[in-house]
């Protein structure tokens, strides 16, 4: 399945579901009800003689979707199959997506560079860096626990810094920050004393008197139910912090902030990963 469509716009919408069942040489009535069926799955029951060209990008969308399942593939691959949809459009079909493919049962290759459809649709998130497998996991696991810098990064989380991690605090350019219990227990695997890169979620910040981290706010925008805050720390790396408080600084106002342990990640020692920045 295409991200442009590639619908025939001589054929209508039946024509256009009909084709590869026609390929195949699938009679005619059977032709007729798969058609039916698979229009009736994507939410476009009825529309067999609508002219492609009268479709609104969605009900397109959704065509090219049907056209694609109507021969049942077992493995069916989608190209940015919502490239070229508007926003609202994109927030709404994955969730209809996801349960077109649960319902079919069939293997779905999904290739996009959207991390919030990856983890939305996927029961499994492959992130791929120059043809190599940098993650491989469930969206859960690839969120709360990044594989690498990498794919840290690559998942919108950028407050990656090396630090020296010993005795449940992990010490990092920004300041020192407690770990959670499970993070620094050596025994469960993660909390090894030593040099590692360390993650602070954007969620993770509070602001409070005394606390750890302290900057200046750079930028602030509004992301409609947070403020995503870019904050300048001298001799570090700036911060990205999710603000969801009573009181939004300014640009230009200084700003001392607390660190939840439960939003610190350590990802995977520098020996393993020294590359991973780069590039």
């Amino acid at each position: 399945m295409f991200q442009d469509h590639g619908l025939f716009p001589h054929r209508d919408v039946g024509d256009n579901v009909a084709f590869g069942l026609r390929m195949r040489g699938d009679a005619g009535a059977v032709v007729r009800a798969r058609v039916s069926e698979v229009l009736e799955l994507v939410g476009l029951a009825g529309f067999e003689r609508r002219s492609v060209a009268t479709l609104s990008g969605g009900e397109q969308q959704r065509v090219a979707l049907a056209r694609t399942l109507a021969p049942a593939p077992a493995l069916v691959m989608l190209d940015e199959p919502l490239g070229s949809l508007d926003r609202s459009l994109r927030e709404e079909l994955p969730g209809e997506l996801r349960g077109i493919f649960r319902t079919l049962g069939a293997t779905v290759l999904y290739v996009t560079h959207d991390q919030g459809e990856a983890l939305s649709i996927g029961d499994r998130t492959v992130v791929l860096r120059a043809g190599r497998v940098e993650a491989d996991a469930s969206p859960e696991d690839l969120w709360m626990r990044p594989a690498t810098p990498f794919v840290a990064r690559f998942l919108g989380l950028r407050n990656v810094s090396l630090g020296s991690v010993f005795d449940g605090v992990a010490r990092t350019p920004w300041g020192a920050v407690t770990l959670t219990a499970a993070m620094a227990d050596p025994a469960a695997g993660a909390g090894s004393n030593g040099e590692r890169w360390v993650l602070l979620r954007p969620d993770a910040f509070r602001p409070r008197r005394g606390g750890a981290v302290r900057g200046t706010v750079a930028t602030r925008l509004f992301r409609g139910d947070h403020w995503r805050l870019t904050v300048a720390v001298t001799d570090a790396p700036a911060l990205d912090v999710d603000a969801r408080w009573p009181h939004i600084p300014s640009p230009g106002e200084p700003i001392e902030l607390e660190v939840d342990p439960a939003g610190v990640v350590l990802l995977p020692s520098p020996t393993k990963t020294a590359a991973t920045l780069t590039g």
